[in-house]
This record gives structure tokens, C-alpha cells and sequence, in this order.
């Protein structure tokens, strides 16, 4: 570090004791400053007394150049001559034993700078004239740029500016008068704005691969799109680029391209009973006494055909995509995409006239602010299966939550289903046995090897109530059963014979057939997670 010793002999035998003038340092410029404004700094004297008579003023003060960026010097017009002179990365240090008030005292016996190259700029004032300078009115402003306080060492802009010392007087008679400082220092209050630095997207979802996840970021103001990309396997997205203080809506949905494997197991034969259920029990709008729903959420969910209500239409929209037949755009499907539903957490699921079912997708990061987190739902999803389930306020649409019910996937049961595959009579045959009553519901995908099997029908052996389905698709097989209206039940036993023909010759049936998806629910409305045994 290189020291900078200045030593001002000066001969002032007429000095006063006492403060005869009052230096002004101050903003002129409302409070509540932005990032990016140009405020001023002005300083003006303040007599103390009718006898002065100043002609010959000598600022020194430094300002903070991390935070600060100099534009101009402007001096009155009542000085003859009027400079500006700075000194970059060097520092004031002032006297242990004066007060930082007193500029007269300051001054007095050696002025002692440091230089570092850093943070601080030093900046003089000189104004002179033939007659004496105004009392009570501005004798120079500075012009400055405030800068973003992001990759500084800085959190606040307190500090920004501080006076040094200052001579002041008469340069017809060298009377050098008293000058104290009315305010030693400047600090800027509530400046917003600047860079947020890295602010984190939380995705509470419990979908099978959040990666799979993407997210929009746009300025609501300019509504240009500011941030995008995937969420990463910690769910999260880490954004840069935003500004503090700036308000961003935030728009989360699926990469389809990426989800397409798993995409058919959001919206199953669980999602299209619970839904025929509530269009039965009601006319499918929230505040109705009679509810199947838990929450009020599910309508959202629910209604996927864009109608306004949950009826049996979204309901056989739902069925249609169960047994693999294409379906509505809006709809959660492989074919069709993904439509998410996201909001913040602490907002999600509640509907308020501000935001439809809690939706909330803004954020407006702050110094304090950086961290927001995200619920999801898929449109189709109502038992929540791959959809968060509301965090704010758990009532449902009447209400009260009828957790008994157990409606949703978090409170499902799970049940072994024994599978059986053999060569009979020169056919593959793949035979589901089950010994779980009180199904209303069951749902299969199987893959199976194309080059090796040629799908030929299903045996179902279900009970003559219940709606059974079939749909080869490729090397796929969509197939279950479902009674809409929960009076019947799937017969135990084997209700699902699948026929094959070999292409070719095999011995054993071992890795020629495998489920995507399996799921089942039963007439009480609850879950059945099937474990293919």
C-alpha cells in the first residue's frame, strides 16, 4: 500500500475560532432511487454571521466508486473560475482526534490520504471569486450515475459520498473562516433495481422426472421473455438475468418430447372414476352441498374440455384417453402434450378474485427475496397422482377436506397383481389373476416385443356390468375396465386374457411383455396402486 502524505502550510493569521459557516452536503433528488438513476449532490455555505465575506471556496470530498459513477460538475455562476479535480482510488484518513463535522479541523496541521486503487475516489472543488460568493445557494453539483451494487463487496448504498475537509475565505484580506460539516455523509435509502444475481425456482411436483420440467420467465412490464430453460433433478432452476424489484410472471410446463414415456400415467382409470363421480353427484361447480371432491383444486383439474364445469363430458374425455384414443388439445396425454397448472406455493389451490384457484405466477426478487417456490398440476390429474396437492389452505369445496374419503393418491393402498405368461397351443398367453374385490376401475398399458409378437385379441371375463376396453396402439395394448357410476366391481379371478401370435420361433415368454402403466381404484373412491408380481 502507497501512502500519500499532503501537508497545506498556510498562513491564516486571521483565523476565527468557532463555526462561522455551515457547509450544505446533500441529494436534491426524492428518496425511493432506482439503479441506473442520475441523482445530485450539491453543496452550498450557510453564513453564520453578516460580517463574512467569502470568496474563495476549497471542497474535498470522495464518493464511492463501486456504487457511484461520475457524469459532470456544474458551478455557479457567481464564481470567476470553478475546478474540478479527481483522484481515483484514493482514500481520506481523517484525524482520531477532530470530529469528522469540524473541515476546518480536518484541515489543520497535514492531510493524510491512502491509496489502494480500490473503492474510493477523492474530488475537489476550488471556486474563486472577485466579490463574495452567495450565502444560502448551490456553488457546485455533482452529477452521478447510481451503479449496481451486484459483484461488489456492498449490500446497501449507505456511505455513498463524505466531505474531507474545506477551506473557505477571504482572498482579499486571507481570513480563513471556521467551516463545520451540517452533514458529514450521504447514504441512499431504498434504492432498488440492479442485477438480483442468481434467483432459485423450487418445483414441488411429485411427477416422475422434474427435468422433464421447462420455465419461462417474462417481464411483465415489457412482457419480453427474460429466462428459460429445464429444471434440474434437485428441482430447481437456477435464473440469472433478472432484476431486483422488477415484477416476472413465471410460466412452468412439460417438455413433451422429454415426458412422452411417462405422460399416460398422469391421467388414469383412478382420475376418470373420481371425475364421473363428482359429475354424478353434482352439477361439477365448487359451493354445491354435495361434494365427491376434497378440494376445490380438483375442479380445475378436472374440467378439461374447457365447458366451465366438471361434468361427464371432461369425464369420457378422460375415459377416451384411458383407453388410448386421441384426445382434446388441453388434455395431459403423450399425443397431445402437457397443460400445467402452477402458482406459488403459499397461494396455490386457494381461489381468490386476485388469483383463479391461487394460481399466482409472479415473482419480484429483492435484496432479502430470492428463493420462490412453485406447486404444479397437470389438467387431468384430480387424484394428484403426478400434481402437488395444495399446501394453502387444505379446505375442499365445501369446506372441510373429507380426508375418509381418501380420494387423492397420497392416501392409496397398494396390491400385489400376479401376472402369468405361457405358450399354449402355439400362442402366447398373458393372464392377469386377481383376488382384490371392490374394484370399480382397473387399467393396463403393456409394451410388448413387435418383432417377436403379433397382438391378436383380449378375453375378458370382467362381469357382464362392467364397461371393458381394448386398444392396440403399435406395440401397445390399452385395456381395463371401469364402472362409472361405482355399483359394479371387476370379478375376481382372471379377468384379462391377452392373446398373442409368435412371429417366429420361441421357447419361453420371458421379457416379451411389460406394463407401463397399472392402476386401479375401488368403488369407496380410493387409490389402488397395483404391483405387478
Amino acid at each position: 500500500m502507497k501512502k500519500l502524505i499532503l501537508i497545506l502550510l498556510l498562513i491564516s493569521p486571521f483565523f476565527t475560532v468557532g463555526q462561522d459557516i455551515l457547509l450544505d452536503h446533500s441529494y436534491t433528488d426524492a428518496a425511493d432511487f432506482q439503479v441506473g438513476q442520475q441523482i445530485t449532490i450539491k453543496f452550498n455555505m450557510l453564513y453564520q454571521s453578516d460580517t463574512l465575506n467569502p470568496s474563495y471556496v476549497f471542497i474535498d470530498f470522495q464518493y464511492n466508486n463501486k456504487l457511484l459513477e461520475f457524469n459532470s460538475a456544474t458551478f455557479t455562476d457567481a464564481a470567476d473560475q470553478g475546478s474540478n479535480y479527481q483522484y481515483p482510488g484514493y482514500y481520506f484518513v481523517p484525524k482520531e482526534n477532530v470530529e469528522n463535522t469540524d473541515l476546518s479541523g480536518q484541515r489543520q496541521e497535514g492531510i493524510y490520504y491512502e491509496f489502494d486503487g480500490g473503492d474510493w475516489t477523492i474530488a475537489r472543488a476550488i471556486l474563486q471569486s472577485g466579490t463574495m460568493l452567495p450565502d444560502a445557494e448551490t456553488l457546485v453539483e455533482y452529477k452521478f450515475t447510481i451503479k449496481d451494487k451486484a459483484n461488489t463487496a456492498y449490500s446497501n448504498y449507505e456511505d455513498v459520498t463524505r466531505l474531507n475537509w474545506a477551506q473557505i475565505r477571504n482572498n482579499l484580506t486571507y481570513r480563513d473562516y471556521s467551516v463545520a460539516a451540517m452533514q458529514y455523509q450521504i447514504s441512499l435509502d431504498s434504492v432498488t433495481g440492479g442485477d438480483a444475481g442468481l434467483v432459485t425456482i423450487n418445483l414441488n411436483t411429485p411427477s416422475l422426472d422434474p427435468t422433464h420440467f421447462t420455465y419461462r420467465v417474462n417481464d411483465t412490464g415489457t412482457q419480453s421473455q427474460v429466462a428459460e430453460g429445464n429444471f434440474d433433478e434437485n428441482y430447481q432452476a437456477n435464473v440469472s438475468g433478472l432484476d431486483n424489484d422488477k415484477k416476472y410472471h413465471v410460466y412452468i410446463e412439460i417438455d413433451n418430447e422429454l415426458a412422452n414415456e411417462w405422460l399416460d400415467e398422469v391421467v388414469t382409470v383412478s382420475d376418470a372414476f373420481i371425475n364421473f363421480q363428482q359429475a354424478i353427484s353434482n352439477t361439477g361447480t365448487p359451493g354445491n352441498s354435495e361434494q365427491y371432491f376434497d378440494y376445490s383444486l380438483q375442479y380445475l383439474l378436472g374440467e378439461v374440455n374447457n365447458s366451465g364445469n366438471v361434468t361427464e363430458d371432461d369425464s369420457y374425455i378422460m375415459l377416451n384417453h384411458i383407453m388410448g384414443n386421441n384426445v382434446s388439445e388441453w388434455f395431459t396425454s403423450s399425443v397431445n402434450g402437457s397443460k400445467v397448472y402452477s402458482g406459488r406455493v403459499e397461494n396455490y389451490g386457494v381461489a381468490t378474485n386476485e388469483y383463479y384457484f391461487g394460481m399466482n405466477p409472479y415473482i419480484e426478487p429483492t435484496d432479502n427475496s430470492k428463493i420462490f417456490n412453485f406447486n404444479a398440476g397437470l389438467v387431468g390429474d384430480v387424484d394428484f397422482s403426478h400434481s402437488a396437492i395444495p399446501t394453502a389452505g387444505q379446505e375442499g369445496s365445501t369446506g372441510t377436506a373429507s380426508r375418509s374419503m381418501a380420494k387423492t393418491a397420497e392416501n392409496a393402498e397398494e396390491y400385489n397383481l400376479d401376472i402369468t405368461t405361457e405358450l399354449v397351443d402355439g400362442k402366447v398367453i398373458m393372464e392377469t389373476l386377481l383376488t382384490k374385490a371392490e374394484l370399480a376401475g382397473i387399467q393396463f398399458i403393456i409394451e410388448y416385443d413387435d418383432n417377436i409378437l403379433q397382438f391378436d385379441s383380449v378375453e375378458f371375463d370382467t362381469g357382464s356390468e362392467m364397461l371393458n376396453f381394448a386398444t392396440p396402439k403399435g406395440n401397445k395394448v390399452y385395456f381395463g375396465s371401469l364402472d362409472s357410476a361405482g355399483a359394479q366391481e371387476v370379478k375376481i379371478g382372471v379377468p384379462y386374457k391377452l392373446i398373442f401370435t409368435p412371429l417366429q420361433s420361441i421357447t419361453n415368454t420371458a421379457g416379451l411383455i411389460y406394463f407401463n402403466v397399472a392402476d386401479a381404484i375401488k368403488k369407496d373412491g380410493t387409490k389402488i396402486i397395483l404391483k405387478i408380481q
